[in-house]
């Protein structure tokens, strides 16, 4: 799922049930990663919170870089899903559902495609996530075509800030909070000028050891948590999530396999 269908889903649980109490927080997913032989990141597990895998990815390479993603979903018996990633002077500029024989473009109502677009300096600028039928109103039973964009803003070479928008429309802003070494240490979510959710991230070191969330209007009670697991050479193992935990790291626009 895309980081604004991620925070609108968020949104939407704030309303509803993001009321309990921090010593309520129970596990609700682990994520584990595995490296090949060259370090790269090779597959991601996802359990749920009593340790049953629900979902995979295989992530495989050409000259280190991610050229093909498969998905399963281990809950039903659905065909896996096949992701192509293309390039142009080293920059990823496509990513897309496709075909398990062409390996071109899927069509029909699963179509999705992901374009980014940089500025001259190299920096991605700009997110496009196409579907043929929206994921979130898919739930409720009805196909609608959208366009999801991320706008990313930069200051002295970082992001500072990222503003989504479905259809054109803006949803969500993310401010990003950075410290006096420039390691990102917050991100403030805003709708319509009005903060919403505020992750904190929390780091041992130079690791990110754990991300804290808080919602409107109290920002001063957690309601998540995700902590964070490496081994011995710094990769990052496992992410283990509680409660309505912090989404995967806005702000941070280079990070394509993690999305």
């Amino acid at each position: 799922m895309n980081k604004l269908l991620r925070l609108a889903l968020a949104l939407f649980m704030s309303l509803n049930v993001l009321y309990a109490d921090e010593n309520d927080f129970k596990l609700y997913e682990v994520i584990e990663y595995k490296y090949n032989t060259n370090g790269e990141l090779s597959y991601i597990y996802f359990y749920d919170g009593n340790g049953i895998l629900r979902r995979s990815r295989s992530l495989y390479y050409d000259k280190r870089k991610l050229i093909r993603d498969i998905r399963n979903d281990e809950n039903t018996n659905k065909e896996s899903e096949l992701y192509i990633y293309e390039y142009l002077y080293g920059k990823l500029v496509k990513r897309y559902k496709a075909e398990w024989t062409t390996h071109k473009p899927i069509r029909g109502v699963e179509a999705m495609m992901v374009e980014y677009e940089y500025n001259i300096y190299g920096n991605l600028v700009y997110k496009y996530e196409r579907y043929n039928a929206d994921p979130l109103i898919r739930i409720i039973g009805r196909i609608v075509p959208v366009v999801y964009k991320t706008k990313y803003e930069y200051e002295n070479g970082i992001v500072w800030a990222e503003t989504l928008f479905k259809d054109d429309v803006p949803q969500f802003k993310n401010k990003c909070v950075y410290d006096s070494e420039q390691k990102l240490v917050g991100v403030k979510t805003y709708k319509e000028d009005i903060l919403r959710f505020e992750i904190k991230h929390h780091y041992d070191g130079n690791r990110l050891s754990y991300s804290t969330l808080a919602n409107h209007p109290n920002f001063d009670a957690v309601k998540g948590k995700t902590e964070y697991e490496y081994d011995s050479s710094g990769k990052l193992i496992r992410r283990s999530k509680y409660g309505i935990a912090a989404p995967p790291q806005p702000c941070t626009p280079n990070d394509f396999i993690f999305r």
